[in-house]
């Protein structure tokens, strides 16, 4: 019986070939676009799984209102506030910054390449679920002009990854020694560098001056990332009450340029990836918003094909009345005819 339903239904598409085509394409074509930006958010959500601490991690951002009342919203927040936190509070287990002064290519004795680079400290390999294929994570980033390089950047520049002890130069920062190499992520991470120079050469840079002098300013908020885990057994509304506290004496005391007022807030690590839009956010984020908004447009794609399909169906139906009735004149049921015709649409 199925073997016959299932001819009849055959011959019926090829018979109607503008009705399958324009059913089959718009069905398969609707599909085809949820599909991808389905992909596109597993993609999206598969970010910063490997951390060790995701639900104690906290990014600390920053907002800030001028004189004309317009607001603006950072990621980034000044290199002392991290300082000035831990120093007053015994809530934080680990804390790291991630600063970046601006470009400088790097280079060999052979080669001269652009390099994606940032300064931080130890506390990066305690906050961050990276790890290191050679060299000791407790102390690669301890020593000024130290740099620890990812596996790719490492065959770039030395075409080998056992580069323990080479020497990386960069035009104004001088020579950095390099005291690690990457191991490969685990998974996907916003934080996605080939080099990390270590943070205690950054005091050094400054007094030569080769790098703004930024680390005890609070008036810069677009080159310098903390991110922070607090203890075990620290609420979110503890760390918070520490932030606003914080940034009350900050403002109490501050004589920064341009700002009518500000505020430093904590961001729990799981809100970064498709969290809410950031100025000078690094990597790649997303957006809730741009997320929804492309699966609500899917979602009506799709809905559109179905209802062309379905007005499409019942609109032929009108012409089928005449099988309908020779079936049921031959003794067909009713679950014989509605059989047909599902078979029909479950093979489209």
């Amino acid at each position: 019986m199925f073997k016959n339903y299932f001819k009849v239904a055959v011959r019926t598409l090829t018979k109607n070939k503008m009705f399958s085509f324009i059913n089959i394409f718009g069905l398969a074509l609707s599909m085809s676009v949820c599909l991808i930006v389905l992909i596109r958010i597993k993609d999206q959500v598969g970010y910063d799984q490997f951390h060790p601490h995701p639900s104690r991690t906290y990014r600390i951002i920053t907002d800030i209102s001028n004189k004309e009342g317009n607001q603006f919203h950072f990621a980034t927040s000044p290199l002392p506030f991290m300082k000035d936190l831990t120093g007053k509070y015994d809530i934080v287990e680990s804390a790291t910054q991630l600063y970046l002064p601006g470009n400088q290519d790097a280079s060999t004795a052979k080669k001269k390449l652009a390099v994606n680079k940032i300064f931080t400290d130890p506390s990066f390999f305690k906050v961050f679920g990276f790890t290191l294929s050679s060299g000791d994570a407790a102390t690669a980033l301890s020593l000024p002009n130290s740099v620890v390089l990812s596996r790719e950047a490492a065959l770039r520049f030395f075409g080998t990854t056992n580069v323990s002890g080479q020497t990386l130069a960069f035009k104004d920062w001088g020579d950095f020694r390099v005291t690690g190499v990457l191991d490969p992520p685990k998974g996907k991470s916003h934080i996605d560098y080939e080099a990390l120079l270590s943070m205690s050469s950054v005091p050094v840079l400054e007094k030569e001056e080769k790098l703004k002098p930024f680390l005890d300013s609070w008036n810069n908020f677009t080159t310098s990332y903390t991110y922070l885990t607090v203890r075990n057994g620290i609420t979110e509304r503890q760390l918070h009450a520490a932030v606003t506290a914080t940034s009350a004496d900050i403002i109490k005391n501050s004589k920064m340029v341009g700002k009518e007022s500000f505020s430093f807030k904590e961001q729990p690590f799981k809100d970064i990836i498709l969290g809410d839009e950031l100025n000078f956010s690094i990597g790649n984020v997303g957006s809730r918003g741009k997320v929804w908004a492309e699966a609500g447009i899917a979602f009506i794609i799709l809905l559109s094909a179905c209802f062309n399909y379905t007005n499409l169906s019942i609109a032929r139906s009108f012409n089928r009345g005449k099988e309908v009735g020779i079936r049921k004149v031959s003794g067909a049921f009713r679950s014989h005819v509605f059989m047909q015709f599902i078979l029909e649409s479950v093979l489209v």
